[in-house]
C-alpha cells in the first residue's frame, strides 16, 4: 500500500483512457458481487457468461446453488492494512 502517483499510472494505462475512483459501503460491495454471481450456473462453472471480476485485497466466498440467486457471497474479507483480514462491514466504507 502507498501512494500512486501520476506516472504510476501512465506506467500501466499509457493511453488517453480515464481513471476513477469509486467508493462504496460494505453493502454496495456486496451486491455488486451478488449480481455477478447471479450469472453463474449451478453445475457448470465454466458456462458463459461466468463471473468476471477481478479482486485484490478481498477474500470472497461465492456459494452457487440452483436456487439461490441473492444470497450467494456467503463470505466477504477485506485486508487491512497490516495485512489482516477483517469482515466487510455493510455500513462501512473503507479506504483499504
Amino acid at each position: 500500500m502507498g501512494n500512486i502517483t501520476y506516472e504510476d499510472v501512465l506506467t500501466v494505462q499509457p493511453f488517453d483512457n480515464t481513471v476513477d475512483l469509486v467508493t462504496m459501503n460494505g453493502a454496495g460491495l456486496r451486491a455488486s458481487i451478488e449480481a455477478a454471481a447471479s450469472s453463474l450456473v449451478a453445475g457448470d462453472p465454466e458456462a458463459y457468461p461466468g463471473f468476471g471480476y477481478q479482486f485484490s485485497g478481498l477474500i470472497v466466498d461465492i456459494t452457487v446453488e440452483e436456487n439461490n440467486q441473492g444470497s450467494r457471497v456467503t463470505g466477504l474479507l477485506i485486508k487491512q492494512e497490516d495485512g489482516s483480514y477483517e469482515e466487510v462491514e455493510d455500513d462501512r466504507v473503507s479506504n483499504s
